[in-house]
């Protein structure tokens, strides 16, 4: 819903038609079957033209699709076109649809554009092609560029002006692809609407979508509409900056009040969510699953559900989803029978904005993060940064995605070393900077870094700096003693006792052996450099903290 269908590729869309053709002849037969006639202006029929409901032009050709599948259908000698009705009307569709049927000869220069309906089968539907009006343009957001983000999709959709009218041309832009940066597409004259929007390469970083009509007068066959310039969606300017406190929360649920502020540390998953989501769009037993393996690896994520303001209490939102039989059913089959694990916040009635339909989201929090399609996870980094929106597919992806926001990066106090078994007193770290040495004993460029260290010793101290080091898989503790005590070793040695993969990626270790050096008041300033830089990144912090 809402923002989206900028969702996978994202698309966006621009509307157009133009009605040239006239339905004739009468209704022999209760058939589904449809017959178009291609004539041109002198009454002659147009063969070898391209019939489809939709034209999309991407990787500097058109694509066709006709009733949902990629294909098209050809005038024949006599320019006739014969499709089957039931293949482009669903079974839901009511009986007043309209669906464009889109005819283009390139060669000739014919363009023709009707719509039809079910009212049309069993008829000859006439479509008068005719010399076309060529409009050209651009999708692009100076916006989008000045906060520092690169335009890496554009659509532009059009359709009839006309109520509930569907697009029959689409373009579509895509850096990955052998797309042109401008659009060009064929009509007949008429009254069409074009829609367009853009993306950038982060995920949640939209423009608003934009829409204009364009009257095309007969006679008129070029059409140049400059550049659509679009607009940066609230969202795309809040991501990168300080996410917004969480306002307007009325009830929570499996614990709470909780505000962001107090999350710092912790990277926070907000997940705006209403309680029929599953209904549709089955999501919530795959956060319940990465809630659980979060829980069991013992990991810095909070996940919040914030539901919209629709109900007056929890209670009642609960009542609304237990007393539907297939949300019940999802939860059974899908959650595996369980109930929602996370923190649940309920979001205020105010501001209500409306959709479209029956549509309407509520709640401050919903507003404030430009929340206009559901469900929508927001990603927040353990420094209280809104980062992206979060999108995932199973556990694993979801993981792989959190963990450059979990590790331990540059401006983060560092972690304590007691989980090492390295206890420094008051003494041996207050006012210091601190310098942790990863590295493995089995590995010769790690003994040669550590004696190395050993030499320095005397200079580091004179410095400030506390050095420590740590063995960064279990080894036999004798053994690390014996080589330790050996190569005359003045630091602290601890040793990883647990999980060695997850303690190095909690501590941002991506080889070994590496160093981390902190300022003063144990912030990380420095990290993976070599140790012949080790001297030029203890003048930065000094400088730095002057």
């Amino acid at each position: 819903m809402g923002r989206k269908i900028w969702a996978w590729v994202w698309l966006l869309s621009v509307s157009l038609s133009g009605l040239n053709g006239l339905a004739a002849g009468l209704s022999t037969e209760d058939s589904p079957e449809l017959t178009l006639a291609l004539v041109d202006s002198q009454g002659k029929s147009v063969t070898g033209a391209t019939v489809g409901t939709k034209a999309t032009e991407r990787e500097g050709r058109l694509w066709w699709n006709l009733g949902g599948e990629n294909t098209s259908v050809v005038s024949d000698d006599q320019g006739r076109v014969y499709l089957d009705g039931d293949k482009l009307f669903r079974p839901n569709y009511p009986d007043d649809y309209k669906i464009p049927i889109y005819a283009l000869d390139e060669e000739k220069e014919l363009v023709g554009l009707v719509e039809i309906s079910r009212a049309d089968f069993g008829r000859q539907v006439r479509i008068k092609m005719v010399k076309p009006c060529r409009v050209r343009g651009q999708v692009d957001s100076s916006q989008l560029c000045q906060l520092g983000y690169e335009v890496k999709s554009k659509a532009l959709w059009v359709c009839n002006n006309a109520p509930r009218s569907s697009e029959f041309f689409l373009y579509q832009y895509s850096r990955h692809r052998y797309d042109r940066g401008s659009f060009e597409f064929l009509v007949p004259p008429g009254s069409y609407k074009i829609r367009a929007g853009a993306s950038s390469n982060i995920s949640g970083v939209y423009t608003e979508e934009t829409e204009r009509v364009i009257d095309i007068e007969p006679g008129k066959h070029e059409l140049d509409l400059g550049v659509i310039d679009l607009v940066a969606t609230k969202l795309a300017k809040l991501i990168g900056k300080p996410a917004p406190e969480l306002e307007g929360i009325r009830e929570w649920k499996n614990g709470g009040p909780v505000k962001l502020a107090q999350l710092r540390g912790k990277v926070v998953l907000l997940h705006f969510w209403v309680y029929f989501c599953d209904r549709v769009y089955p999501q919530m037993h795959k956060l319940i699953d990465l809630y659980e393996e979060v829980r069991k690896q013992q990991l810095a994520v909070e996940i919040i559900l914030v539901h919209d303001g629709r109900f007056d209490t929890i209670a009642e939102m609960e009542a609304a989803f237990n007393a539907d039989a297939r949300l019940v059913k999802v939860r059974d089959e899908e959650w595996g029978g369980k109930n929602l694990p996370f923190l649940i916040a309920l979001d205020s009635k105010e501001p209500a904005r409306y959709l479209g339909g029956t549509t309407y989201l509520r709640g401050i929090s919903w507003s404030n993060y430009d929340v206009n399609s559901y469900p929508t996870t927001m990603l927040i980094d353990r420094k209280g940064i809104l980062v992206r929106e979060f999108d995932f597919y199973d556990t694993p992806s979801a993981l792989r995605e959190l963990e450059p926001y979990l590790a331990m990066g540059i401006g983060d106090t560092i972690r304590g070393l007691g989980e090492f078994g390295v206890e420094l007193s008051r003494d041996d770290a207050q006012d210091k900077m601190m310098l942790v040495c990863f590295w493995d004993m089995n590995q010769r460029a790690s003994r040669n870094r550590i004696i190395q260290l050993a030499k320095q010793a005397k200079q580091l101290k004179q410095k400030g700096v506390a050095v420590v080091i740590v063995q960064a898989s279990k080894v036999d503790e004798k053994n690390l003693n014996e080589w330790v005590k050996k190569n005359n070793i003045p630091f602290p040695v601890g040793m990883v006792q647990d999980d060695s993969e997850k303690i190095r990626f909690t501590w941002g270790v991506k080889s070994l052996p590496w160093l981390i050096l902190t300022n003063r008041r144990h912030i990380v300033a420095a990290q993976g450099f070599s140790l012949s830089e080790l001297n030029g990144k203890i003048e930065e912090v000094e400088d730095a903290e002057q």
